[in-house]
């Protein structure tokens, strides 16, 4: 008798089978060969995650290190970022970008068994949300997502199995989805899904749901506050008054639209804008009718193309990586300043506490005052998945003061805020409390909040206590 396999192995090969069914068993769909090393490096960079997560949740069972005593896992509340896509800014030639999109038969199947919940809506679309092809998970970034869900599966299976059985054991009860309603965050959803779950969900319905993306992003449209969108206003005076990205903008524009790259006519349309403290240029100036395009437009639409090998050979590979890390910068700038951070997430970072607060008052633990959260009702839910942005995991480092990772969260990028419940002593008495530990893919993020002394650099598990201040500290929208 062969030897069972170990639980990476174990989860890859689930992965595979999930992605046959979904995916290689309808001819239409095919996962298009990687290109160069970025696209060759995905699945790499996936497999390296879920042996970190193994490693940083592995403690002795279900012991958590460091903390003095015994721990154990209570609550996962996941933030992931969307899977590879297609580009916002509508870019020439439309039918390849579509080319890339999974089929009408993908679709129809991956979607069932959930259900998306949307509220009364006032007509308004934000402008990252994209049209036609553009803006859309491509087949890539599904494959993506449904490696990301069955690498947590196989986490929870080796290192927390006692949450995994909670879960599976009543899915409708103990596994909340929350999303942004947008194509390629719904279908991100479905993809984690789908991977978390192979074997389906016991004939439960998940339900979705999308009814609060203006707290989900820190650059809803319009802002929820004239407060916000003075204060970005002003930020952005101050920064491009010290002279941060130069002529750099309006050359790589130029050069994008010098190869006929974007699409010009569609994108003015469409009124294309999107990002804290963007918006799109009145145009290039003189007799050039063509606007400088926002940095977080150029961003995306550099990596869309880097990726597949689609850059235009004017355009210096100097340029390409200095607006990446000026868009980068510049979103720290404007989301580190406390008050920006506070009207920009307030209402998800509270929600995000009271959450924690609610798994532990099941067993007794603090108790938090959520009406500050805004629209979201409060879950004790053990599982709680939130499909969203790159912006909303910057806009969650920021607010929740967590230390900068090395790198722009990538897709499919996993952003974990997971309640433990510990026993520790005051003198011969044994006694609970509760502790928060931050991760960016696997690898544990130090929190200043609280910190001082020695603790300057931040603590890597910070008692919910502490959080709970916090959050009822934070000032609200005027």
């Amino acid at each position: 008798m062969s030897a069972p396999l170990p639980p990476q192995l174990r989860k890859m090969t689930i992965g595979s089978n999930i992605l046959h069914y979904y995916l290689l068993a309808i001819p239409a769909f095919s996962i298009p060969a990687p290109t160069n090393r970025h696209t060759r490096g995905y699945s790499a960079h996936l497999s390296n995650r879920v042996l970190n997560h193994a490693i940083s949740a592995r403690g002795g069972g279900s012991d958590v290190e460091g903390f003095g005593g015994r721990g154990k896992l209570v609550q996962v509340q996941l933030v992931h970022r969307h899977g590879d896509r297609t580009p916002i800014t509508p870019l020439n030639p439309e039918a390849y970008w579509a080319s890339l999109l999974p089929s009408d038969a993908v679709l129809t199947k991956i979607a069932t068994g959930t259900a998306v919940v949307r509220g009364t809506s006032d007509g308004k679309i934000h402008g990252a949300a994209g049209f036609g092809p553009y803006g859309k998970l491509t087949q890539l970034g599904l494959r993506q997502m449904i490696e990301l869900g069955s690498s947590l599966r196989a986490e929870l299976e080796e290192t927390q199995p006692d949450v995994l059985r909670t879960v599976d054991g009543d899915v409708k009860k103990n596994l909340r989805v929350v999303t942004t309603d947008m194509a390629r965050t719904i279908l991100s959803a479905r993809g984690f899904l789908a991977g978390m779950f192979p074997d389906g969900t016991g004939g439960e319905e998940v339900e979705m749901d999308a009814r609060h993306t203006s707290y989900l992003i820190p650059d809803p449209q319009p802002r929820r506050s004239e407060e916000q969108a003075a204060l970005e206003a002003a930020i952005v005076r101050l920064w491009e008054a010290e002279g941060n990205g130069g002529d750099l903008r309006a050359r790589v524009s130029n050069a994008l639209y010098d190869h006929s790259i974007v699409d010009i006519a569609t994108m003015l349309a469409e009124g294309i804008s999107f990002g804290v403290g963007e918006d799109l240029s009145d145009g290039g100036g003189g007799d050039d009718p063509r606007p400088v395009l926002q940095w977080g437009q150029l961003s995306e639409i550099l990596k869309c193309l880097q990726v597949r090998d689609r850059l235009p050979p004017s355009l210096a590979m100097a340029d390409a990586d200095a607006v990446k890390a000026h868009t980068g910068g510049r979103w720290f700038r404007l989301l580190r300043h406390e008050r920006l951070s506070e009207l920009a997430m307030g209402p998800m970072v509270r929600w995000m506490v009271a959450n924690a607060c609610a798994a532990a008052r099941v067993a007794g633990g603090p108790c938090l005052d959520d009406g500050g959260c805004g629209p979201f009702e409060t879950s004790p839910a053990p599982l709680q998945q939130v499909s969203a942005h790159d912006s909303t995991l910057i806009g969650l480092l920021c607010a929740f003061r967590l230390e900068t990772p090395s790198e722009w969260p990538p897709y499919a990028s996993a952003w974990r805020m997971d309640l433990h419940r510990r026993v520790v002593r005051a003198g011969d008495v044994p006694c609970e409390d509760y502790v928060v530990r931050f991760s960016l893919n696997g690898k544990t993020l130090r929190c200043s909040i609280g910190a001082d002394g020695e603790d300057v650099r931040g603590r890597e598990h910070i008692p919910l206590d502490d959080l709970k201040d916090w959050a009822n500290s934070l000032r609200k929208e005027t």
